[in-house]
């Protein structure tokens, strides 16, 4: 019989969207490189019905072939002349070639269900296909916790170095009745005070529960419903029913959460930067960041969910710094086996950049003119 402590941990487990991630050992997290680059120029808005603007997002960088005077991973300057830009028709043939390969994958039976949200930071068109599908996103709420968390920093810096002390694995009460057991590793030491802001790189690159915890722990004890407030400003409102709903967020409401990073537009540009950081040093086997260049940045975040024996999901968000077109890709999936779904996310990614890349480097191209 559950305690009324391990209940309600269970529901803010649930609620929260944690994993049970028995995280495979062939998923290693990879520490990355530390910040970004490229400096600035400029966004062209398009006017079209299917593919609407909602912002303006904008990236300073440079020609691939000059070094970056900058080193932000947030967009600080809009300026019209630099970006590489792709028309509606392109715009159209990208989204085809995605729905031919998704289509391929359903078909096959490597994914039971796919959801793909692509757009371009340059100029704001989107592509979304599938972007109704609830998933559970497991480690990916990891980075609205981070957002409330330094929301609260900007008006008070210090609650950065505030530590807080680690007593020993809570996991077994976040572990409701009837759900697969948890099975994670940590790097706290039973017994250590951590700083905040460890805790919270560890909680991103590391994608460590134990750290998010802690962190849950504070914030929700000491600024009640701050975090829950934080998450719906972004566009992400629980259900009511939350504590018994597997699935809940979609591609593009999640989305929200990397566009509003990108653009500084909830965090102040200095907290933006050091989650962007942090994003940009998480990492795991056969994801967005490991199908694009080494030397290209990309701040992202992975999910992964055992729903039992036969049911899985993994999902990756993240901001690719491409230098003549940066652009957000996130991709989320379910299906039966880990490795078709990793496989799927590998495939779509290295699809996505190798057209993206196509068109910025032909020099036949129209997007050529598009360059100083």
């Amino acid at each position: 019989m559950a305690t009324k402590a391990k209940k309600k941990k269970a529901k803010m487990a649930q609620s929260m969207g944690f994993d049970n991630p028995r995280k495979p050992a062939y998923w290693p997290l990879v520490l990355g490189a530390g910040v970004g680059l490229f400096v600035g120029l400029s966004i062209f808005l398009v006017s079209n019905k299917r593919y609407s603007s909602e912002a303006n997002h904008n990236v300073e960088i440079q020609h691939p072939s000059v070094p970056p005077k900058a080193k932000s991973l947030v967009n600080p300057v809009v300026n019209s002349k630099g970006y590489a830009i792709l028309d509606i028709g392109e715009i159209a043939e990208l989204e085809g070639k995605i729905n031919v390969k998704i289509q391929g994958f359903l078909k096959s039976g490597k994914a039971k269900s796919i959801s793909v949200y692509f757009r371009d930071l340059s100029n704001e068109d989107v592509i979304g296909i599938n972007e109704k599908e609830t998933f559970s996103p497991a480690s990916l709420m990891k980075v609205p916790v981070m957002l409330s968390i330094l929301k609260l920093a900007d008006s008070d810096p210090q609650i950065l170095k505030l530590k807080l002390p680690f007593y020993g694995r809570k996991e077994s009460l976040f572990v409701g009745e009837g759900n697969m057991p948890f099975n994670t590793t940590t790097s706290l030491v039973a017994g250590q005070n951590y700083p905040i802001e460890d805790l919270l790189r560890i909680m991103t690159i590391e994608s460590d529960n134990e750290a998010t915890y802690l962190l849950l722990d504070y914030i929700d004890g000491n600024y009640p419903g701050f975090r829950i407030k934080s998450q719906e400003k972004l566009g992400l409102v629980l259900p009511a029913n939350a504590v018994n709903t597997e699935n809940f967020v979609t591609v593009r409401q999640y989305s929200s959460f990397f566009r509003t990073l990108y653009n500084a537009s909830y965090l102040s540009p200095k907290m933006s930067e050091l989650a962007l950081s942090y994003l940009a040093n998480s990492g795991f086997e056969g994801g967005i960041k490991s199908n694009t260049p080494s030397r290209m940045k990309v701040s992202h975040k992975f999910g992964f969910k055992q729903i039992d024996a036969s049911n899985y999901q993994l999902h990756d968000f993240g901001i690719v710094y491409y230098p003549r077109k940066p652009f957000l890709l996130g991709i989320m999936t379910k299906g039966g086996n880990v490795q078709d779904i990793k496989t799927v996310i590998a495939e779509l990614t290295k699809l996505i950049f190798s057209e993206i890349e196509s068109h910025a480097r032909d020099s036949n191209h129209h997007l050529d003119r598009d360059l100083i």
